[in-house]
């Protein structure tokens, strides 16, 4: 079975995926690893670039072309990350067998997006600008993706005002 986590930045779709290695022991990989391998490769797909909104789209050929090669390749496993939408999920389930769920947050401070990846300075990197309107980006962009997932009948899980609760629940509804 494939497993896609998808959802915005900084919600703990790694965390879950790191969980379903602990306790399911089915390997894990990020679509930001599969866009930085893209972006440096010699034909430099150029996905950092791009767009926020387009980025889903240019890099969808390549998901899918990956999920293929997992499917055939493996029992089960784990791909998390925000370059797929819930849409898009839709037309993958017609070609793959695989499961979903979708994270995000209806409250989010900018103290909490820097504690969520303590070893990254990513954050402190941008302008003072661009790090306070952050947390309003981030919930934006979740309520974005709640209603998609409702429209394509796929689970999203708030992680405010408890983390840990919903993720749980995103691990249950991911094996049940």
């Amino acid at each position: 079975m494939i497993y896609l986590i998808g959802g915005t930045a900084r919600v703990g779709k790694s965390t879950l995926a790191a969980l379903m290695l602990e306790r399911k022991h089915i390997s894990n990989i990020s679509t930001d690893v599969i866009r930085n391998l893209l972006d440096s490769s010699p034909t430099q797909l150029g996905l950092k670039a791009l767009e926020e909104d387009k980025k889903a789209e240019v890099f969808f050929p390549y998901l899918l072309q990956f999920l293929k090669i997992l499917q055939n390749k493996y029992e089960d496993y784990v791909i998390e990350g925000d370059l797929f939408t819930p849409e898009q999920v839709t037309s993958l389930k017609e070609k793959i067998e695989l499961r979903c769920c979708f994270l995000g947050t209806s409250n989010i401070t900018l103290e909490d997006i820097k504690k969520s990846d303590p070893k990254s300075d990513w954050v402190s990197n941008l302008s003072q600008e661009k790090q306070n309107t952050l947390p309003e980006y981030f919930i934006k962009k979740s309520k974005k993706i709640e209603q998609e997932a409702s429209k394509n009948n796929f689970p999203y899980f708030d992680i405010y005002p408890d983390r840990n609760a919903s993720l749980e629940s995103a691990y249950n509804s991911l094996f049940s």
